[in-house]
């Protein structure tokens, strides 16, 4: 049998009614039958917190279990190390590692050994070891991961029919219980099916007298040696009321169970009761009615201390729990007929609601469902005729049809039926051929419109399923929204060249500004020495400009923090136009304002903002080459947090390619354009909490709106 049929096997027995040694030795086959240099492989369950107890059997052909042997996880490194790390350990020369035991290697003649967890829920259930007879076993990589998942394929069936069982003896238990008519009845059959859960030394079910704040036995196990009347008269030897017994009144006050593991060294027991019936560990639960405690049950170990997994004690609570209900119908049947059918009822449906648990296998079955539906990505299952058959959470929700029957529809009824991204669907429908005549997995980036015409980013992944019989059974569609991944990609790119800008910035401003000054100087002197005006003033104004563009480096590499005050936005606006006013008249521009009377003063820097206004009304008038039009006006937006400044002009505009790299360092649509202006008035909006937004159509205009945002002015002011 290959690898792969053993796995589909052990996989076959999750959803069967196997035995845990079956199991077992199904497992056990399978690993030897994969490890074919393996003589002996064994496997060891837990019974308590250090104690392993097990077998070793040679090769499947054989099946004969040759030796039983116990693990202490105190005295054997090897298998104490597995059992903390829960990680397989190989060791191919026992010889070098002082981890594993000397007996067990003399004795079964170790070479070489691989040592494997058996986890069920994340806890140690056992575990299981191969190795050879005086000779190494030669493992590879690949042969270890193989037996770690025949491990893991076990361990989940083995959870399984641990969970089956358990609700199987909760459902008998339930059935037995409410057939019940007597506290004999009752204590009898809880006391039988406490030991299937824990194999029990002895069995004590107590009823608590809350008038007179006694407990009282009515049921002793004959393992104890002592009947309910002798056990009653010690307790009365010893103590009168509850509140002396620590140990039942801390479980009676918390409603909760106690589990003493060594009663030599707590104080809440009976030391003589203890001392006298060789009570080592004990553990005390408390008969339960809804949210009051009518009894208790204790379940001491005689001769020696053992321990409890948390799920055997999760069980037991459910018992004492029914048995409470069940000890409170009984007793009061005679007085409250009523109540009594009221509990019966209430019983049923435990049980109806025990039986639904059993749909915990189900969920092992959905674990993949639930990985799909975890996945931020939009995820459906289509067959080879086109139709949806499954769909994750995100998908439906993406494509708007949570109130749509979607399975068992094709794509383009669908299109026709959701509420979202019909597009996305039609082109996933249009180039499944791709999938289909090709058996390759297929990726697209498109960019959609949506209805408020922003841009949709989607990347589309079709992938073939699985066939069988050389033939597709459909097609796996998994979507993503890349359109906030593409705008962080943006925004780390601008990133990235101001960093770089700013770099340069800090050179070119250290290198050059002392000797334009040095320049500047010496011209001003040729002047005044006779030297040819014209040129000097030509070469003063090109030196002008060279240091105007150091000053915007040094800007952009340390941007000045804003000395903001309380300032009225008119004053500047109207400053800015009046410097204007000479330039748009000689190139017969119209230059409108449209500004509200009544602006409430804005906390920000005059200068920075007027340098801002300054900018993008220069780039308004020369984008007006041949004379035009430029309005500025100021409003409040829409949701009253900004201030408002647009410039508009009806010129040669921007085109949408160029408008994309709009504020990049030294990208510009002029002749005799740095590139740094426009960044530089993004630095400063940035440093000001506001934002600049430009819209332009080539040959349409541009429209830039300068938004500031508003603060109150302090009572100061």
């Amino acid at each position: 049998m290959s690898i792969a049929q053993k796995l589909l096997q052990l996989t076959g027995m999750i959803y069967s009614s196997q035995t845990v040694l079956e199991i077992l030795q199904a497992m056990i086959d399978a690993i030897a039958s994969e490890i074919t240099s393996a003589d002996l492989v064994g496997f060891f369950i837990r019974e308590n917190e250090s104690m392993f107890r097990g077998k070793i059997t040679n090769v499947p052909g054989d099946r004969d279990f040759i030796q039983t042997l116990t693990i202490d996880l105190r005295e054997d490194p090897f298998a104490r190390q597995i059992a903390e790390t829960k990680r397989p350990v190989f060791v191919s020369n026992v010889e070098k590692e002082a981890t594993i035991d000397p007996v067990k290697q003399e004795t079964l003649s170790i070479q070489s050994i691989l040592g494997l967890p058996l986890l069920v829920d994340q806890n140690i259930y056992g575990m299981v070891f191969a190795h050879n007879v005086g000779k190494p076993m030669l493992l590879t990589q690949e042969q270890q991961s193989v037996a770690e998942t025949f491990i893991n394929v076990a361990s989940i069936a083995i959870q399984n029919i641990e969970i089956l069982k358990a609700q199987n003896l909760r459902n008998q238990f339930s059935n037995r219980m409410s057939e019940c008519k007597s506290i004999k009845e009752v204590t009898t059959i809880c006391s039988d099916y406490v030991k299937q859960v824990c194999d029990a030394h002895a069995i004590g079910i107590h009823l608590l007298d809350v008038a007179t704040q006694r407990t009282t036995a009515v049921f002793v196990s004959p393992e104890a040696r002592v009947t309910p009347t002798e056990l009653n008269a010690l307790y009365r030897a010893g103590f009168d009321h509850i509140e002396r017994h620590s140990i039942f009144w801390e479980v009676i006050e918390s409603r909760s169970w106690v589990f003493i593991p060594d009663t030599a060294r707590d104080e809440r027991v009976n030391s003589t009761l203890c001392k006298e019936f060789d009570i080592q560990s004990l553990l005390v639960l408390p008969l339960r009615e809804k949210d009051t405690v009518v009894g208790l049950m204790t379940i001491p170990s005689i001769g020696a201390s053992r321990a409890y997994r948390a799920d055997d004690i999760a069980i037991l609570q459910s018992m004492a729990d029914t048995t409470g209900v069940t000890l409170s119908n009984v007793i009061h049947s005679n007085e409250l007929e009523r109540l009594v059918l009221t509990r019966t009822e209430e019983l049923r449906e435990r049980n109806s609601q025990l039986k639904s648990s059993i749909s915990y296998l189900e969920i092992q079955e959905a674990r993949l469902r639930g990985l799909v539906n975890a996945m931020p990505l939009s995820i459906v299952l289509i067959d080879e005729n086109g139709k949806w058959m499954e769909a994750n959470h995100i998908a439906i929700q993406f494509f708007k049809l949570q109130n749509v029957h979607y399975r068992f529809k094709t794509g383009s009824e669908l299109s026709a039926l959701c509420g979202a991204n019909q597009e996305i669907i039609e082109h996933m429908m249009n180039r499944k051929h791709h999938v289909y005549d090709e058996n390759q997995p297929c990726i697209f980036t498109d960019e959609y419109k949506k209805s408020d015409g922003s841009i949709l980013v989607y990347k589309t992944y079709l992938c073939p399923m699985i066939p069988q019989a050389d033939e597709l059974q459909g097609i796996i569609y998994i979507g993503e929204d890349l359109t906030e991944q593409r705008r962080i990609e943006e925004v780390l790119y601008r990133s990235e060249k101001l960093a770089l800008v700013g770099q340069l910035a800090a050179g070119v401003a250290h290198e050059i500004r002392n000797p334009l000054t040095s320049l500047s100087g010496f011209i001003q002197l040729l002047k005044e020495e006779g030297a040819n005006p014209m040129y000097c003033d030509v070469m003063l104004r090109e030196l002008e400009r060279l240091n105007s563009i150091t000053k915007e480096f040094l800007f952009l590499a340390k941007p000045a923090q804003p000395n903001r005050t309380y300032c009225d936005l008119n004053t500047i606006l109207f400053d800015v136009i009046l410097l204007f006013q000479t330039q748009t008249m000689l190139q017969q521009i119209e230059l409108n304002v449209d500004a509200i009377r009544d602006v409430p003063l804005l906390f920000c820097d005059e200068n920075q903002i007027k340098q801002v206004l300054i900018n993008l009304l220069n780039n308004a008038i020369e984008a007006l080459p041949s004379g035009g039009k430029v309005t500025m006006s100021t409003f409040f937006s829409s949701d009253d947090t900004h201030f408002v400044v647009r410039i508009k002009d009806n010129g040669i505009g921007i085109s949408k390619d160029r408008l994309k790299r709009i504020g990049e360092p030294f990208y510009t649509t002029k002749e005799k354009g740095t590139g740094l202006g426009l960044m530089t008035c993004f630095k400063i909006m940035e440093l000001h909490g506001g934002t600049l937004d430009i819209k332009s159509d080539q040959d349409h205009g541009t429209v830039v709106d300068i938004l500031l945002p508003m603060v109150k002015p302090s009572k100061e002011i």
